[in-house]
């Protein structure tokens, strides 16, 4: 019943196994929660270097952190030409339907980068997020204050990696497979009517 109002709304599109996805609520996720782990080394570094900064040199530094993980995000979707084929492709990937609409181009840009998200450097991440975070226990022993900034990379090296690793591990071979694909039709429209030319398989990151 409440997929159906949401859907009703608009706040969510059809998704394939019969859940939901909030298409309207995504962007503004994606925004707020880039911003706030800018935020968060804001704040951090506010305590560690800036201690007697006012409260409105606070105040504006959480300003540009939103505003800079929206102008941020915008260029990650215009990139691939705008939100809405944004998320398309990222349901593509996730094995939902192929992006209608979507030039190939903007699919092959769109995925060769996370082709190269590879579980190794994920875990390349979650070693660093370690790192930080024994640092940062090190140094509260002197002062709390102090350690945020380390807790602070510490969690964001942590979650990282750790989707890396997540996504790596459920829709790598898949998007390998994706980008391969559009590689070859790539390579079949450089050269149409004449002998097929294929480009070298891409293989996963680390």
């Amino acid at each position: 019943m409440r997929a159906r109002r949401l859907l009703a709304k608009g706040w969510a599109t059809p998704h394939k196994g019969g859940g939901t996805v909030g298409y309207h609520a995504f962007p503004w996720l994606q925004v707020l929660g880039l911003g706030s782990a800018l935020t968060a080394l804001w704040l951090s570094w506010r305590f560690t270097f800036f201690p007697n900064m006012p409260a409105w040199g606070f105040v504006g530094g959480v300003g540009v952190a939103f505003a800079l993980s929206a102008a941020l995000m915008f260029w990650v979707w215009g990139r691939v030409g705008g939100y809405a084929a944004y998320w398309s492709l990222r349901q593509w990937v996730r094995k939902g339907p192929t992006p209608a609409g979507v030039p190939l181009p903007k699919q092959s840009k769109y995925l060769k980068p996370l082709a190269d998200f590879g579980s190794g450097l994920g875990w390349v991440h979650v070693g660093l997020a370690a790192f930080w975070a024994l640092l940062g226990f090190l140094r509260a022993f002197d002062s709390v204050a102090g350690a945020l900034g380390d807790w602070t990379l510490a969690a964001l090296w942590g979650v990282g990696g750790g989707y890396r690793v997540y996504f790596a591990r459920h829709w790598g071979q898949r998007v390998t497979d994706l980008y391969n694909q559009t590689l070859t039709c790539s390579a079949e429209l450089d050269n149409p009517g004449g002998d097929r030319v294929q480009k070298p398989p891409h293989t996963s990151g680390l």
